[in-house]
């Protein structure tokens, strides 16, 4: 609930749209099972969710900020 209060409707569903991938992905740290590849390609599309989430919220910024020398 705390979500939807600090930072609406789309940080919510966003939310658990990741944790539905975490826990329903098949997750395993054996990759000799037939659906370890399955996990490591939802944990990339979450890493890149993430990835492109931060790029976005720089709007046009350095990503790092600036560097003074």
């Amino acid at each position: 609930m705390g979500v939807l209060v600090g930072f609406g409707m789309f940080a919510l569903m966003t939310t658990f749209l990741t944790n539905y991938i975490v826990m329903q992905g098949g997750m395993t740290a054996d990759f000799s099972r037939l659906y370890a590849p399955t996990g490591l390609w939802l944990m990339a599309l979450v890493a890149a969710a993430a990835a492109f989430g931060f790029y976005a919220s720089r709007a046009g910024e350095p990503l790092f900020g600036k560097f003074e020398t």
